[in-house]
């Protein structure tokens, strides 16, 4: 396929307490085109490829989190995301199933 995409992300991180951390991202990759779609894919679970195929116009992921430094080496995290595919107009796929929702919990150790 002859596409153009864009890809764009922004990430506001704010230090609440000097433990305590609070993320926002936001990110999204696509043709953002009525017509011309592509297989994009949402690692590490989204399926785009499997459930939209050349369909999907862009995905958009939009993630919230927090983090909290346990000690120097240890550093606990935990984040709320979801994934929005679009899908193009003349699509004939159900564009019901677009959203994809996931949290995960995370412990960070370094040596």
């Amino acid at each position: 396929f002859d596409r153009d995409f864009l890809f764009f992300t922004a990430e506001p991180y704010w230090q609440i307490t000097p433990k305590l951390y609070g993320v926002f991202r936001f990110s999204g990759i696509g043709t953002f085109d009525r017509d011309e779609g592509y297989h994009f894919e949402g690692s590490p679970f989204a399926g785009g490829t499997g459930d939209f195929g050349d369909d999907a116009r862009s995905l958009l992921r939009w993630a919230v989190g927090v983090g909290y430094q346990l000690n120097p080496r240890t550093k606990l995290k935990l984040e709320y995301s979801r994934d929005d595919f679009r899908v193009i107009e003349t699509s004939a796929l159900d564009d019901s199933d677009e959203e994809r929702d996931f949290v995960g919990a995370q412990a960070v150790v370094s040596f």
